[in-house]
Formats: structure tokens, sequence, C-alpha cells
């Protein structure tokens, strides 16, 4: 089945984090589904800051045209509280 654009696991979706607890909240997630994170993306001092978390690298821009669609950090919430 095709993932919908709008959805975690499409590759051309990203997730917006506009602070810092908004990235480590989202980096925690990820962690806990045993995806990979690069040291460097603890130390991001600047936002806001996209991460991509479709595969098992999470990848990242901080760049606003990289992406097909841009996942608040509360729609991220919304999705993976409805996953439960």
């Amino acid at each position: 089945m095709k993932t919908e654009y709008k959805e975690l696991g499409h590759v051309s979706t990203a997730i917006t984090v506009n602070n810092r607890p908004e990235l480590l909240y989202v980096l925690e997630w990820a962690k806990l589904q045993n995806k990979k994170i690069g040291d460097s993306m603890y130390n991001i001092e600047s936002f806001p800051y996209n991460l991509f978390v479709h595969s098992d690298v999470v990848g990242w821009t901080d760049l606003m045209d990289r992406a097909l669609y841009y996942m608040t950090f509360h729609e991220f919430l919304d999705k993976i509280r409805g996953a439960f």
C-alpha cells in the first residue's frame, strides 16, 4: 500500500520543530522506534528545523523547500497518539 504524502512514513514529509524541547521529543520518539540518530542532531540550536523519519536513519534539513509536506509538531503529536 502506498504511503500518503501527509504521513510520517512518506519520504517527502518533514516534521518541523521550532525549539529544543520539540526537537528532543521527536528524537526520543525516533529512538524508541529504533531509528538511527546522528550525534550532531542533539546539538541543534537554530530553528525551525525539519526532521525526516521515514527511514531507519533520521534525516534533516534547515531549509523550507525540501519537502512536499511540512508537518507541525502538534500534528506529529496527534499522529503518534493516534497510533497507540
